[in-house]
Formats: structure tokens, C-alpha cells, sequence
């Protein structure tokens, strides 16, 4: 990858960084950059270009790009694993057709208010609703608001299944196997969610504790 288009990318990240508006970042790096060149940055370059280069598919990708920014929730360096969280949330709310994205952040909202409103509601979007990890992830959340754990489980192991990345799954799921007297499955689940990001101090701190208590 030429020097040149990795000193501009940092150029463009500084300036952003340092109050240039995003509208104009995200001007600039459409006009310079398409995202196969992002993603080859995000892999390889060095840790100040991949944390640029994983920010700009926070704001040109789709959900598409998932798996580049999903590798970098597990890159050595901190900054760009924590830039990678903040992209794969963007990403991971793009990946329903444009018509489903306010429905899904309002249905967020309700999950744990009115659960079984938003499992009708999920229930309508017909092949939307089986398709995608954060629908999963969404019915979970109001299965076990209504007291459903076995029926939440089951959809976090869904969701996680579907997308490997899916870390909030993975613990949401690990926390309910605890619920259920389940910590050797629980532990394990811990650990597979920190091995996709390793910045999770509570599944860090689950991983000692129900570790000290199996050995």
C-alpha cells in the first residue's frame, strides 16, 4: 500500500479528530478511498492506519465490512480495538434494510418495558426477523424480560452463531447460563466472547472467578 495514501488517511483522521466536521471526513475519504483499499489498511497497515482506516468504515461501510472491523476488535494494539467497537456498533445497525432501522432502535428501546409488544412486533417482520444476529439478540433481551431465560438463551446462541463477532451474545448468553447454574458453559462462553474483544473487564472478571471456583 503506497505511504502516500496512509499519510493522507492519518491527515484526514487528525483533522477530523481535532473538529474538522465528520460531513467533511466523510466527504474526503469517499472521495479518496474506496473500501477495499479501507479494509487492506485496517488489516496490515501500521496501528495509527488501522484505527483510521477502521473509523472510516464506521461511517462508508455496510454491514459487508463486518468481518475486517470484527478482526480488529482483537488487534494488539488498545486504540484500535476500541475504535473497531465503535464501528461494528454502527455497522452491526446498518445490516436491516433502511426501512427496519428506526423500527429495530425504537423496539430497543421498548425491550425491556414491553417485551411482548416487540416479540409481535418482530413477529411481523417475517423473514427479517430470522435472518439477522441483532434481531436475535433483540428477542432475547425481551424473552428474558418476560421471564423466559431457557427461550433467551437459545436466542443469544442464535445470534452468536450467526455472527462470530457478536460478543454482547456471547456474554448476555454466558450470563444467563450462570442464572441457570450452568458455570462450566457459562465460562466457556466468557472466554470465547474475550477472545473476540478483550476489552470486557466483567467477562474478564467472570472468567477468574468462575475459574478459582472449578479448579
Amino acid at each position: 500500500m503506497p505511504h502516500a495514501v496512509s499519510l493522507e488517511l492519518l491527515r484526514r483522521y487528525d483533522d477530523w479528530k481535532s473538529g474538522t466536521p465528520v460531513a467533511t471526513f466523510v466527504s474526503c475519504i469517499a472521495q479518496r478511498y474506496d473500501l477495499a483499499t479501507l479494509a487492506r489498511l485496517a488489516d496490515a497497515g501500521p496501528w495509527r492506519v488501522r484505527r483510521a482506516a477502521v473509523t472510516a468504515l464506521g461511517v462508508l461501510a455496510d454491514d459487508r465490512w463486518s468481518g475486517v472491523v470484527g478482526r480488529a476488535l482483537n488487534d494488539p494494539i488498545r486504540p484500535v480495538r476500541l475504535a473497531a467497537e465503535n464501528t461494528i456498533s454502527q455497522l452491526w445497525t446498518r445490516i436491516l434494510p433502511v426501512a427496519y432501522r428506526l423500527r429495530l432502535r425504537a423496539a430497543m428501546r421498548r425491550a425491556r418495558l414491553d417485551p411482548r409488544s416487540v416479540l409481535r412486533e418482530l413477529e411481523s417482520w417475517e423473514r427479517i426477523a430470522t435472518r439477522h444476529a441483532i434481531v436475535w439478540q433483540l428477542r432475547a433481551t425481551a424473552l428474558e424480560n418476560l421471564g423466559c431465560p431457557d427461550e433467551a438463551s437459545e436466542c443469544h446462541r442464535i445470534a452468536w452463531q450467526i455472527d462470530p463477532f457478536r460478543y454482547p451474545a456471547l456474554c448476555d448468553h454466558a450470563r444467563i447460563l450462570e442464572y441457570q447454574g450452568r458455570p462450566e458453559a457459562a465460562l466457556r462462553l466468557y472466554r470465547r466472547a474475550l477472545e473476540v474483544f478483550p476489552d470486557l473487564p466483567l467477562a474478564r472478571t467472570r472468567v477468574r472467578q468462575l475459574g478459582q471456583r472449578s479448579s
